[in-house]
């Protein structure tokens, strides 16, 4: 017999052998689907001895002074001393800052800048310069109810740097 007609005799016999059985006996077994199992109990991490904060001074409620904003009941702060800011560390630029900036500060009840923060910059060399001498300034301090009180307040500085 011709090897061709062995290799066509082959593949015609198993064609027929897989015919005679049915599709569900050639299907490979699905696994069985078990239900989600919980998780098991994380173990716990060992304790260690944490730092204790340190206990903060007693300080009773009423100790706390408010910051109030300034408008109604509470009249606004009244600069009695004013800092320029120190135009003589920028004298190595070539351009001369013009414009304005706009600060934030906390005026306390003694008069003092507690602290000052710039709503819009002026200009980045500038800014830290006009901090430094806002916190400088002095203020005749905001009352309520005739008491001097803590107040927030906005400040606006032109600067026109001759």
């Amino acid at each position: 017999m011709n090897p061709r007609a062995l290799v066509v005799a082959a593949v015609v016999l198993a064609l027929l052998q897989c015919r005679e059985h049915p599709r569900e006996d050639r299907r490979l077994a699905q696994p069985k689907l078990e239900p989600p199992r919980a998780a098991p109990p994380k173990a716990k991490p060992p304790v260690i001895d944490e730092p204790k904060p340190e206990p903060k001074p007693a300080t009773s409620p009423g100790k706390a002074k408010p910051v109030y904003r300034v408008g109604g009941e509470v009249s606004r702060p009244e600069l009695i001393h004013r800092v320029d800011p120190d135009y003589a560390r920028l004298n190595q630029r070539t351009i001369r800052p013009l414009g304005v900036a706009i600060l934030e500060a906390v005026i306390s009840e003694n008069g003092t800048v507690e602290s000052a923060r710039m709503l819009r910059p002026a200009d980045p060399d500038l800014d830290s310069l006009l901090l430094a001498a806002i916190r400088q300034w002095r203020f005749r301090p905001a009352k309520k109810d005739g008491k001097p009180v803590r107040v927030y307040y906005v400040l606006t500085v032109n600067i026109d740097w001759q």
